[in-house]
This record gives structure tokens, C-alpha cells and sequence, in this order.
């Protein structure tokens, strides 16, 4: 299950199960996604106002939590 929250114009999206890949309906072509805590590039689709994030690929070095995850969604909502 993925819980929302917002600052400003800014949407996070949040997952406490790991998903490989996270599909969020009804949001405006984000600019940018990136998962919180993690170094490096998140990849993401869009197609029919349906966002599908990938997870990034994961180790033990670079897991950024072991509880839940949540992604910044830049330029989803207007």
C-alpha cells in the first residue's frame, strides 16, 4: 500500500514493503523522482497520467532504511 503527502507542489510517496515498481495514477508528468536517503538516479515512467517509478537496485551499503521508503516526486502536482 503507498501513502501520500505533499509540501507545496512537491508529492511523496511512501511504502513500507519494498516494491520493485510503484504505480501512481492520476498525477501531472513529474520532473523529477528520486528516493529519499539513496545516492544515485530512480528511473520512471509515464504514460496516460499513470507515473510508474523502478526501484532502484539495492544493497545491503545502500539500502537507506530497513522500515520504509519514501520517494520525492518533483513536479506532480500543480
Amino acid at each position: 500500500m503507498v501513502y501520500f503527502t505533499q509540501k507545496e507542489k512537491t508529492l511523496f510517496a511512501m511504502e513500507r514493503k519494498w516494491q520493485d515498481v510503484i504505480t501512481i495514477a492520476n498525477v501531472d508528468k513529474p520532473t523529477k523522482v528520486k528516493l529519499l536517503g539513496f545516492e544515485g538516479d530512480v528511473r520512471f515512467t509515464y504514460k496516460n497520467k499513470v507515473l510508474s517509478i523502478t526501484a532502484p537496485q539495492v544493497n545491503p551499503n545502500t539500502v537507506p532504511c530497513q522500515f520504509a521508503w519514501a520517494y520525492e516526486i518533483t513536479g506532480a502536482l500543480k
